[in-house]
């Protein structure tokens, strides 16, 4: 009987042990990957949670973070597709950019984008101090992301 009132104590110390760390894992993560704004750790989270978008499978990326702006410019190349993109741009919102005409805007500098013929689409957001900017070029594979962090 104190056997099993032991043994049953021990298990249930246990699972009460693993769900805290579960919990904490689920609370602490995401809020750690949130502040990151540094291209090192969980890039692609990062830039999920902040410009409300999902990034499709990449083949690669270049990123830069400027710490005096709190700026993060992102190029991602992305993997091809077997469909099309219509289901992604729909889902994630991106408006299409008139045929030969590229964004007005500082964010992407005019010498990355290569063809302003191509299928542009942009999406673009703001949050408290934070703003993002995204397009993304649906023949060339390449996603661009700027996101402004604000006061920190």
């Amino acid at each position: 009987m104190k056997q099993t009132l032991i043994i049953s104590l021990v298990i249930a110390v246990m699972t009460l042990i693993g769900y805290s760390i579960y919990a904490l894992f689920m609370w602490g993560a995401p809020r750690l990957i949130y502040k990151q704004h540094s291209c090192d750790f969980a890039n692609i989270d990062n830039v999920e949670m902040h410009a409300e978008i999902d990034i499709p499978r990449i083949d690669s990326f270049d990123c830069q973070y400027d710490r005096t702006s709190l700026t993060k410019t992102v190029c991602f190349y992305l993997a091809p597709r077997k469909e099309t993109w219509r289901r992604y741009i729909t889902v994630n919102k991106f408006i299409r950019v008139p045929e030969n005409t590229l964004p007005d805007t500082a964010d992407f500098r005019p010498s990355v984008i290569a063809d302003a013929s191509h299928a542009y689409f942009t999406t673009e957001g703001s949050y408290n101090d934070e703003r993002w900017h995204t397009l993304l070029d649906s023949n060339a594979l390449r996603l661009w992301v700027t996101i402004h962090y604000g006061k920190q």
